[in-house]
């Protein structure tokens, strides 16, 4: 193989058996390395799908999780909704109490005063 290595340098320096040898052999070579080239591709197409899977997983869990979020979120609207009839709140206004007095059947709270006009009802 080394005299076929040496002489494959200088075609023009190849014997007839060498010649022989080369004919055999590139057909050979060049099958051998279409081969390695197809497992390369091969392994680096299954390293590929095994991190889209990992991915997928992740992803898929991710996607469970908020689902549960916004169904627990949507759940929680609804909840507060109901609460509102039940207390009879229409359009709640959120203001500070400067003092307030009253019995069981009246109450009185002082409000300062806004600086938008009220809404008539």
């Amino acid at each position: 193989m080394f005299l076929l290595r040496q002489s494959a340098k200088a075609p023009e320096y190849l014997s007839p058996v060498d010649r022989g040898i080369l004919l055999l052999v590139t057909p050979l070579q060049s099958r051998m390395a279409r081969l390695a080239r197809s497992i390369g591709h091969a392994a680096g197409q299954y390293v590929d799908l095994v991190h889209v899977r990992a991915e997928n997983e992740t992803l898929r869990n991710d996607n469970n999780r908020l689902r549960a979020e916004l169904l627990e979120a949507k759940r929680g609207a609804a909840e507060s909704v109901r609460f509102q009839r039940l207390l009879g709140l229409r359009n709640a206004v959120t203001a500070e109490t400067l003092g307030g007095a009253g019995d069981r059947h009246r109450r009185l709270a002082l409000l300062p005063r806004g600086t938008h006009p009220a809404r008539p009802r």
